[in-house]
């Protein structure tokens, strides 16, 4: 026979007994398949086991948006740690379950030493994959109750909530506003691409983009009224400097006007950034939406201190002010570190 490779020799083998001995190839044939369904067994389940192990589970009975939920206890949701707790109804980084789905399949061993937990998503069925067709139809008829139920409790959880405890003197949005909001945006996102009919219907991807505007137009209309709480000469000053001003020679300002905005922002930049962080903290329960308001808010800073910078380097004698002026490099470290606080 050669050299031929294992695989080669295998195949020959079963070729000869297929054409020179049927019953002992059928025989052959059946020893084959049971032993590698038996072996091909065992490594799906050992393979499902490791998954479950790995599947994150956030929400429990008792989160619903008109129940307020509170510690009972030593041990009350000890399993799972604040970051996640804080997201059960918004869908959040969830999503990434679905548009990475084309992604290589989950290794075990490798997510459990990262201690890595995913949230449990099926999509499988838009894939019209015909062998899964009788499980996933099992999915669907286990799933559909249950997530009816799911809502059902939710409804009650409004209907016989007592509107007294649900007084909150506070400046955030109410956590029934808030996890309503977020329980609603998490479905029409879910259903702009992957929707089935019995939720969100056709006008969701319309309202979706609706508030997405809002929500933009909204942070930077936030954005600059911050900075102008803080850094209220030094915008007024950039805003009133055009290119073609500082193109004319008597239209330029003297140092005289500068150096006082130099020196204060030199004196409290780093302050002024701290309470604009906190106002922050303070204004949005939301902290990856207040991260990303906070990002907004310290770029826009920095490009107006770049032009405050590009605008002395223009004006004779600037450079007298160099020894004042806070590097670039330094805002952005700033803006590096605020963000990893989130």
């Amino acid at each position: 026979m050669g050299k031929l490779s294992l695989r080669e020799k295998i195949m020959y083998v079963v070729v000869f007994l297929k054409e020179h001995g049927k019953e002992i190839y059928t025989e052959v044939r059946g020893a084959y398949i049971d032993t590698m369904n038996k072996v091909l067994s065992a490594h799906f389940r050992a393979y499902i086991q490791a998954l479950e192990k790995l599947q994150l589970d956030i929400a429990t009975s008792s989160d619903l948006i008109g129940v307020e939920a509170r510690s009972a206890g030593l041990f009350y949701r000890g399993r799972e740690p604040l970051k996640n707790r804080s997201a059960v109804f918004a869908l959040g980084d969830r999503i990434n379950i679905l548009k990475e789905i084309d992604q290589p399949a989950l290794i075990p061993h490798i997510a459990e030493a990262s201690s890595l937990k995913y949230p449990y998503e099926l999509i499988m069925s838009r894939r019209r994959i015909p062998c899964l067709d009788s499980y996933l139809d099992k999915v669907n008829i286990s799933l559909w109750p249950r997530f009816k139920m799911v809502f059902d409790m939710h409804l009650n959880s409004l209907r016989n909530a007592n509107v007294r405890t649900l007084w909150e003197d506070d400046i955030h949005p109410h956590y029934v506003m808030r996890r309503y909001a977020e329980f609603t945006a998490s479905l029409v996102h879910i259903n702009v691409e992957y929707g089935d009919g019995q939720e969100a219907g056709s006008v969701s991807g319309k309202a979706q983009m609706h508030f997405e505007e809002v929500l933009k137009s909204n942070t930077t209309i936030f954005v600059e009224e911050l900075l102008l709480e803080h850094f209220n000469d030094l915008i007024k000053f950039v805003k009133n400097q055009t290119s073609e001003d500082m193109n004319t020679t008597s239209d330029r300002p003297t140092i005289a006007e500068i150096e006082p905005l130099v020196k204060d922002f030199a004196g409290r930049w780093k302050a002024a950034i701290e309470l604009m962080h906190k106002d922050v903290i303070t204004s949005f329960s939301n902290f990856l939406c207040g991260m990303e308001i906070l990002k907004a808010a310290l770029t826009q800073l920095l490009l107006y201190y770049t032009r405050l910078s590009d605008c002395i380097k223009k004006v004779p004698g600037g450079s007298a002010l160099n020894k004042d002026l806070v590097s670039i490099s330094s805002i952005m470290y700033e803006i590096k570190k605020y963000s990893r606080t989130f």
